[in-house]
């Protein structure tokens, strides 16, 4: 259950803004370090044989470049197939995504004209991917220290359900910290951007035109932030907000999940927003047999909020509340029932997919850019807010969020200060969100559009996590892409649910 909350998340002043510890004093300045960078050409693997690919070597602490310890960022280039403007980069989220196993999904979902235009720049973010060095002998993520059992029914006990998850996360956290301290302290969002600006100058670009999808806005931000004159245009999409803490990530649980619930409730019919809603709290008095196998709460909320922030999930997550609807206060024929097995067990895995590595690296990084995690008693009371507002997979994410940081010698780095003005960009970015957006809950992304001067903000009415080019809205689609060709202003504006071409049915 806890690599299924895990799979459910995986979320300043105007003047450049250098890493946290640059900024001490006798530190070196991140411009001549910048001097140390490398880019050595190298032939790509064969999924990637349509790019250009090449080593990044960057100083592994921009505090102290000189020690003689480097990283190594792996990147590859497909070059604009028309009459080029710049380049286009992205970061596909996590943290931990890596952008070279993505390279050709994204690539596949940008327009010709884009294409024509642009240098597409794919990366992994150091310690991520094909970058090195990694994280190593960290344990994978278990629950072999279960001191509380959840029960399928009734009240949970948070607090005890809290403490558990920290003691265990801490037990293998704590350990994967001091096995890696040529590598775990060097991971945060502070020195990728170092990386990121090194990159630009590497290859030559005056400019970066980024799309930062949900934890790669934190990229771009902070990058917008400390080169402000370096971005031509940037699109922040599944947003999170400039600045927050672990807390604060952790209580927003109580409410981004009932948003979640009501905007996917009502993409189709008051039917189905019922159906959900009786079934969740159903779900919390009795259990329901589905294929001749018992099923609880745990496995059917989990199992529905992993696949409800994809709009390519729609139609299997419709089915299955239907079928488990009627299990528990109809008659679902066998054939459905089977179906909805299939269904579940796959949503399950996608929830539970084991990123072992990742696991570690979204810690490490979250914990080195946000800080200030709540206490376990803190922890217990967001969780317990998460499941009376909405269900056990709420007050599950909670705690995962709450005790992400245990074992670790916090704070790893200073903190990043919350904006004191407005960021001014020459172009202003667009950022958008989905209003029912349980990864990037949607006030963290108004925040964050309101904390740059002239953002404008698009909402789209589902759950759909990252928005650009993943669903058929015009209405996003359409004002996204002109913005990134022609820097044209896209207005602010409120989206419409965009169905997929084989629209679910909701009976």
């Amino acid at each position: 259950m806890r690599r299924a909350a895990l799979g459910i998340i995986a979320a300043v002043t105007a003047l450049t803004l250098v890493p946290p510890a640059v900024a001490q004093e006798g530190a070196a300045d991140p411009q001549s370090a910048r001097q140390l960078a490398t880019v050595t050409w190298h032939d790509c693997p064969k999924d990637l044989r349509e790019w250009r690919c090449a080593t990044l070597t960057v100083p592994r602490d921009w505090v102290n470049p000189n020690d003689g310890l480097t990283v190594d960022v792996e990147l590859a280039v497909r070059a604009a197939t028309g009459e080029r403007i710049g380049a286009l980069t992205f970061n596909p989220g996590g943290p931990g995504g890596s952008g070279l196993d993505s390279a050709n999904r994204i690539y596949a979902l940008l327009p010709a004209r884009v294409k024509a235009a642009f240098d597409v720049v794919a990366w992994d973010p150091r310690g991520i991917g094909a970058s090195q060095p990694q994280l190593q002998s960290c344990l994978p993520v278990t629950a072999e220290r279960d001191t509380y059992t959840a029960p399928p029914t009734g009240p949970v006990d948070w607090q005890a359900f809290a403490q558990q998850s920290y003691e265990q996360t801490a037990a293998q956290l704590g350990p994967c910290w001091e096995a890696n301290q040529d590598i775990a302290p060097y991971l945060g969002t502070d020195y990728v951007v170092e990386d990121l600006e090194a990159m630009r100058e590497e290859l030559g670009y005056d400019t970066w035109n980024i799309w930062g999808m949900s934890y790669g806005s934190r990229i771009s931000y902070r990058y917008a932030r400390a080169y402000p004159e370096r971005g031509r245009a940037m699109i922040l999409d599944g947003a999170l907000p400039p600045s927050m803490t672990i807390s604060e990530w952790a209580a927003n649980e109580a409410w981004a999940f009932t948003y979640a619930q009501a905007v996917f409730g009502s993409l189709f019919g008051d039917r189905m927003a019922a159906r959900l809603d009786r079934i969740l709290r159903t779900l919390n008095e009795r259990t329901v047999v589905i294929n001749g196998r018992e099923r609880d709460r745990w496995g059917i909320t989990l199992g529905i909020f992993a696949g409800i922030s994809s709009q390519a999930e729609y139609p299997t997550i419709v089915k299955l509340i239907n079928t488990v609807y009627d299990a528990m206060f109809r008659t679902a024929s066998p054939a459905r029932q089977r179906q909805a097995a299939r269904d579940l067990e796959r949503l399950e895995k996608l929830a539970e997919k084991d990123r072992s590595g990742e696991v570690y690296s979204i810690n490490m990084i979250n914990c080195a850019d946000l800080g200030s995690p709540p206490s376990v008693d803190q922890v217990a009371s967001f969780a317990e807010a998460g499941y009376v507002n909405s269900s056990v997979a709420a007050g599950f994410v909670a705690t995962t969020k709450g005790t992400l940081c245990a074992g670790l010698p916090m704070p790893i780095a200073v903190p990043y200060p919350a904006p004191e003005r407005m960021l001014e960009l020459r172009t202003p970015p667009v950022v958008l969100n989905s209003l029912g957006d349980t990864r990037t809950p949607w006030a963290g992304a108004r925040t964050l559009a309101s904390s740059i001067a002239g953002a404008w903000f698009i909402t789209y009415l589902g759950t759909q996590h990252v928005t650009w080019l993943r669903t058929t809205s015009a209405c996003v689609n359409k004002r996204i892409t002109d913005y990134l060709m022609t820097l044209k202003r896209p207005g602010s504006h409120t989206c419409d649910y965009a169905p997929l071409k084989e629209a679910p049915d909701a009976r």
